[in-house]
C-alpha cells in the first residue's frame, strides 16, 4: 500500500459513519415532525435504527469467502440504500401529503431508517473483517473512524437542516462523499497484498503415506 493511501485509510469508515448519521437524523426529524405522539414515534425510530444496525453488524462475511469481494458488494448495497433514502426524501419534500398515512410512515421508516442503518452495519462488519485478516492493516481503526464520522454527521445535519438546506441536499452530499470513500477503499484494498482477505488453502497431504503404512 502506498503512503498516501495508508494516511487516508481512515476516510472510508469515516464517510460511512457520517452518511449513516445524516440519514438517521433526517429520518428522525421527518418522521417525528409528521407523526403523532412524539415519544412513541421517537422510540419506534430509534428502536428500528439500532436493531437494523445491530443485525447488519452481525452479518459478517463467512470465513471461507473472499472478504474483499464481500466488502465491494456491501459498498454497493450501502450506496443503493443512501440513494434510495435521497430519492424518498426528495419526494417527501415535493409531495405535500406524503407521510400523512401509516403506510407512508412505514415506507419512510424502511427507506430512511431500516435499510440505511442495516447496510451500514453490514458494510462496517465486512470492513472490520477485512482489517482482521490483514495483520499489516490492523491499525486502521474502522470503529473509531465510523463513530467520529457519525459525530460529524450529526453535527452537520443539525447545523444545516435548521437553515435553508433541504434534507435531500444533505443526503445527496453524503452520497457523493460515500462514493468517494468507496473508491478510496477500493484503491486501498487493491494496494494490499494479493493474498490478504482471501482464505488460505490447506496443504495437500494426500501424497503423504499413512502412519500405519510407515511402521515396520
Amino acid at each position: 500500500m502506498s503512503r498516501p493511501l495508508r494516511v487516508l485509510r481512515w476516510v472510508p469508515a469515516f464517510s460511512v459513519g457520517l452518511a449513516a448519521a445524516t440519514t438517521a437524523e433526517i429520518a428522525a426529524v421527518l418522521l417525528l415532525y409528521s407523526g403523532p405522539g412524539m415519544l412513541r414515534s421517537l422510540t419506534t425510530v430509534l428502536a428500528v435504527e439500532s436493531t437494523t444496525l445491530g443485525l447488519g453488524l452481525w452479518a459478517v462475511p463467512d470465513p471461507d469467502a473472499s472478504v474483499v469481494d464481500a466488502v465491494r458488494r456491501r459498498w454497493l448495497l450501502f450506496l443503493v440504500s443512501i440513494l434510495a433514502a435521497t430519492v424518498f426524501t426528495a419526494a417527501w419534500s415535493l409531495v405535500q401529503r406524503l407521510g400523512s398515512t401509516a403506510a407512508q410512515q412505514g415506507l419512510g421508516l424502511a427507506f430512511l431508517a431500516a435499510l440505511p442503518l442495516y447496510s451500514t452495519g453490514v458494510l462496517l462488519g465486512a470492513m472490520g473483517k477485512a482489517v482482521a485478516v490483514d495483520p499489516a492493516d490492523r491499525a486502521s481503526g474502522v470503529g473509531g473512524s465510523a463513530v467520529l464520522g457519525a459525530a460529524v454527521g450529526f453535527g452537520v445535519t443539525g447545523l444545516f437542516l435548521a437553515e435553508v438546506v433541504t434534507p435531500a441536499s444533505l443526503l445527496l452530499g453524503s452520497l457523493v462523499l460515500v462514493s468517494a470513500g468507496g473508491l478510496l477503499h477500493g484503491a486501498i484494498l487493491d494496494g494490499r497484498k494479493p493474498d490478504a482477505g482471501r482464505p488460505v488453502a490447506a496443504p495437500d497431504t494426500d501424497w503423504m503415506p499413512d502412519r500405519e503404512s510407515r511402521e515396520p
